[in-house]
């Protein structure tokens, strides 16, 4: 049996936790309907997970009405990341298709993800404690141990400064060799994976790139959409 999981902001080296959040304690309360005894897994999203069982939920604790205490079973460190560190540059994109890019390139097993303006880019707005919340979720679900940091959206200019210290920084661009099928052989340790808006990228911000000495690749004959085209480039690169 699959147990739920929470990631939250706890000290899991106590033996007894005391779960105050209140959309956790609402979800083990209300919504899983948990019961003294039952189990479930807190990880800490920093690598690190423990089982726990409830012990009570008692209204009149001292950490406020809403707290749940659990009892650790055993705890562990989170091996699921991938071994290239991979960071996305991708261009802020209409805010449902932005939001689907953090929650499945999170799932994937991106590092970090950049928002980047560009000249094309037609929706500006991005809200980034909602994305956060979105990655801690997409961990959740995963099973991931390490929450991706969303970044404050940045010019093209800036994103590539950004991405100097990546190993290999890839440049989506149609009609360029295929991206390769995986990266960790190649001894890839970090890489930025650069993907345009719906418009694609302008020729001097091409040129930017090129001259940065970014590698040009595709994902195949087919023009892919810009969210398509970011989980796409991420499953590929974190596959291993």
């Amino acid at each position: 049996m699959r147990l739920h999981r929470f990631i939250l902001d706890l000290d899991l080296s106590a033996d007894e936790l005391v779960i105050s959040d209140r959309e956790a304690t609402n979800q083990i309360r209300n919504v899983f309907r948990m019961e003294a005894g039952d189990p479930f897994i807190v990880c800490d999203g920093k690598g690190i997970e423990a089982t726990v069982r409830v012990v009570s939920d008692d209204p009149s604790t001292s950490s406020g009405p809403s707290a749940i205490v659990a009892k650790v079973v055993d705890r562990r460190a989170v091996d699921t990341e991938s071994a290239t560190k991979v960071t996305l540059y991708c261009a802020v994109l209409k805010r449902e298709n932005f939001e689907l890019v953090v929650q499945k390139a999170v799932e994937c097993g991106v590092s970090a993800i950049v928002p980047v303006i560009s000249s094309r880019t037609i929706k500006l707005g991005v809200k980034l404690d909602r994305l956060q919340k979105i990655a801690t979720e997409a961990c959740e679900q995963s099973g991931r141990g390490i929450v991706p940091a969303i970044a404050e959206p940045m010019s093209l200019r800036l994103a590539i400064v950004h991405a100097k210290p990546n190993a290999t920084n890839f440049l989506f661009e149609p009609g360029s060799p295929d991206f390769p099928e995986t990266l960790v052989p190649s001894g890839i340790v970090s890489a930025g994976l650069f993907i345009g808006p719906e418009g694609g990228w302008d020729p001097t911000e091409l040129d930017l790139m090129h001259s940065a000495d970014f590698t040009a690749v595709s994902l195949g004959p087919r023009i892919l959409r810009a969210e398509t085209a970011a989980i796409a480039a991420t499953f590929l690169a974190t596959r291993a």
